[in-house]
């Protein structure tokens, strides 16, 4: 998501120095976050148990517009729309 990683630079700013007690503050802070041209976050926090090593279909693949670069392809991927 292009904008999701326009606001991690904004996000790390915020959380400089804070410590992590509880995730009502990762939030709250989040939601704190804006910048000049207007940029705000919207935050939630998730308690749903995702099952651990499961697989996407092969369907999911072939439609969700992500591509996993050869380097590393667990961390650096891109959404192609």
């Amino acid at each position: 998501n292009p904008i999701e990683h326009k606001a991690f630079s904004f996000l790390s700013k915020k959380w400089s120095g804070v410590v992590f007690k509880n995730y009502d503050i990762i939030k709250e802070l989040a939601e704190k976050t804006t910048t000049k041209t207007g940029f705000s976050v919207n935050a939630y926090i998730n308690t749903k148990q995702y099952e651990i090593g499961r697989k996407p279909t092969e369907g999911f693949m072939q439609t969700m517009p992500v591509v996993f670069n050869d380097y590393l392809p667990k961390w650096n991927y891109k959404f192609e729309y």
